[in-house]
């Protein structure tokens, strides 16, 4: 799993938006799904999103990229590679600006 943070600000934060169960959480789960699957779907071993939670400052998401890496020796260097890919494709995307951030979570 990777950690990822990303800033939607075409969009305005509703508190409802805290409440994963309310309809407005997941309108906003489903739609930022099939954005990071389009986004993520050259990435080795991508499989899903989950998120974590939205707060304020437009909608700040943080969430987990899901990956199947296969084990081997060489796991953490794909990790990292992975991981690196994640950032640029989310980065060099149309829906980020500067406050898009990653990091590798075990």
């Amino acid at each position: 799993m990777v950690g990822m943070k990303t800033k939607v600000e075409n969009r305005e934060f509703m508190p409802e938006l805290q409440n994963k169960p309310s309809a407005s959480f997941q309108a906003f789960e489903k739609e930022f799904k099939e954005q990071m699957r389009d986004l993520y779907k050259h990435i080795e071993g991508y499989q899903d999103v989950v998120i974590h939670e939205l707060t304020q400052g437009s909608i700040v998401v943080n969430y987990m990229v899901l990956l199947k890496v296969p084990a081997s020796t060489k796991a953490n260097k794909t990790l990292k590679t992975i991981s690196n890919e994640l950032i640029n494709a989310i980065t060099s995307s149309t829906i980020c600006n500067e406050s898009c951030e990653g990091d590798n979570f075990e």
